[in-house]
């Protein structure tokens, strides 16, 4: 007390306060208050009173923020976030009127007031045949604590017939921290009655692992402090981001990523993966009736909800995470794999995983990583640079070829190389690939081939890169049919079709042949394909199968189809 001050009925109530704040405490047992703090008390009670005032003259309502799929930018969801706005329009920040509530107990009733502002309104669109989004509602750890969080949303929603799957609780990550005990048989109440639970500010503190190991929450909100300017554009932040987006996605949790507000944040969670936002970049909070003008756009809504499944495709980035895949993981899922870099006509092998050593299938292979063309069959050259060059000019199909490789003993085998094309670094080409080993595949291609040479009736090889057939030899059985060599175009207008009475074996015929097929047939790998259609021969038709051998070596740099007729009996 000051020296002049008079001792009255409210010294004594801060005498008890005093006493009361240290009542049961070993340490410290003195209560210093000053007459600042009875000042901030006084402000408090003001702002409760005016508050008090506001609910009665309706000024106390909720705005809402629209969360979006990152993607398409549709609309999944909104959170409600509390508003004072008086009778001019003018607004009282939640940061003004909420710390007193918290302060002085009242929150809870607080929180309750807005949660059924919230049921009143998806009431009212119900009644409006309109099919509502889900809404949160934030529970801090006071409502917890202090009330029956569950037992009073249940009622309300019974009490306003809405349906608890449309309304979402959002609580924050500081609650789960207080006492997890309780906290997990909370979200499990929430869970039976059909509500959705959310984390809030995940990330914020330092239990959040502990967390989600022991707590069945269905959605994240990570805090908007991770998609910082700072963050996104540091090593470390953009680590721990796709560290938590990869965990998210093998729990099968998805994420809303709050504070978006610029496109470089949204195009970087995009490329992580990341499916939910809300923030100033997609929409800034509205009032109720500016919302449900969304609802005339259908097109613009999705009414999804948060998905993600937890077999939903990884990004490559994340494959490349160590953090996430061991080397173990990572080999058996990407197979024989290799980096190469091109050097002016020298390719070289830079890093090559053990499944490509196994392929290869050479001792002395890491002393044969330099010049790799020059253990290629020459003859096959032209085809290996071709495949690169392929690469080069489609980044997403790459480019496939199949050459002989002379092993360190001399033995010659076949490998199939699929190469793409990842950037130039030093004027030097770098390529990512596979390799996979089809030596004896080929041999029996091969024998495959022989035997239709030496059992066929009429021979023909199809130059793909020219588009003529050149007619090779011809048995006695089908040399009526007087095949020449002619020019073979998009329409395929071989002598041949003219023998073909049936309409739709003469479309099959046509269509078999056509350049744009062979050439995929060609890509994929296929050695040999066959059909059977009937021809004309003088006064009767006869079954004839076509089949045909796709030749991968390169001659005259020139990709061929040798095609094979045979009369059946």
């Amino acid at each position: 007390l000051a020296d002049d001050e008079e001792i009255t009925v409210e010294t004594y109530d801060r005498a008890l306060e005093a006493v009361n704040d240290v009542k049961g405490k070993r340490t410290p047992r003195f209560s210093q208050r000053t007459k600042a703090d009875y000042e901030a008390e006084a402000e408090d009670y003001k702002m409760l009173m005016a508050l008090r005032e506001a609910v009665d003259n309706g000024e106390i309502t909720f705005y809402l923020q629209p969360q979006c799929a990152i993607k398409t930018g549709r609309i999944v969801g909104a959170e409600a976030l509390a508003r004072w706005i008086k009778p001019d329009g003018t607004q009282v920040p939640p940061s003004e009127f909420i710390p007193p509530l918290e302060r002085n107990n009242f929150i809870a009733d607080f929180d309750k007031y807005i949660w059924e502002q919230v049921c009143i309104w998806q009431r009212s669109l119900i009644d409006k045949r309109i099919e509502p989004l889900p809404v949160s509602i934030n529970v801090s750890q006071i409502d917890i604590v202090t009330i029956d969080v569950v037992d009073t949303l249940v009622k309300l929603c019974h009490k306003h017939h809405v349906p608890t799957s449309i309304i979402k609780i959002e609580i924050t990550e500081s609650s789960y921290a207080e006492d997890i005990e309780t906290i997990r048989g909370f979200v499990s109440d929430l869970k039976a009655h059909g509500f959705v639970t959310l984390m809030d500010d995940f990330g914020a503190g330092y239990s959040s692992l502990n967390v989600l190991e022991n707590v069945n929450v269905d959605v994240l909100k990570l805090d908007m402090e991770f998609v910082s300017e700072a963050n996104i554009n540091s090593r470390k932040g953009i680590t721990i981001i796709e560290s938590i987006i990869n965990m998210s996605k093998m729990m099968g949790l998805p994420i809303i990523v709050e504070g978006v507000e610029k496109p470089s944040q949204s195009d970087f969670l995009k490329d992580l993966g990341c499916r939910f936002a809300q923030g100033f970049l997609y929409h800034r909070p509205m009032p109720k009736e500016q919302f449900e003008k969304f609802f005339a756009w259908e097109q613009g809504l999705d009414r999804r909800g948060f998905i993600n499944k937890m077999n939903e495709q990884f990004h490559v980035r994340e494959f490349l995470d160590p953090n996430t895949f061991t080397d173990t993981m990572l080999n058996n899922v990407l197979g024989p794999v290799a980096f190469y870099t091109l050097d002016q006509k020298d390719l070289h092998i830079t890093r090559f995983n053990e499944q490509f050593y196994r392929t290869i299938g050479d001792a002395s292979m890491e002393s044969r990583q330099d010049a790799i063309q020059n253990y290629v069959v020459k003859e096959d050259h032209p085809f290996l640079y071709k495949a690169l060059d392929d690469a080069y000019q489609n980044t997403g199909t790459g480019g496939i070829c199949e050459v002989r490789f002379y092993k360190s003993n001399g033995n010659v085998f076949w490998f199939r190389m699929h190469f793409f094309y990842l950037r130039n670094e030093r004027h030097k080409k770098i390529y990512y690939g596979r390799v996979e080993d089809v030596t004896e595949a080929r041999n029996r291609s091969i024998q495959f081939f022989e035997v239709l040479r030496e059992t066929s009736d009429v021979s023909m090889m199809i130059n793909l890169e020219q588009n003529t057939i050149q007619y090779v030899t011809s048995g006695n059985t089908l040399s009526q049919l007087g095949l020449p060599s002619i020019e073979l175009d998009m329409s395929v207008e071989l002598t041949a079709q003219n023998r073909i009475d049936d309409p739709e074996e003469k479309k099959l015929f046509t269509e078999f042949f056509k350049p744009c097929r062979l050439n995929n047939a060609y890509r994929k790998g296929l050695y040999h394909e066959s059909i059977s259609v009937g021809f004309r021969l003088e006064d009767k038709c006869v079954p004839v199968e076509f089949s045909t051998y796709y030749v991968t070596e390169p001659v005259q740099n020139e990709r061929k189809v040798y095609a094979f007729a045979k009369a059946k009996e």
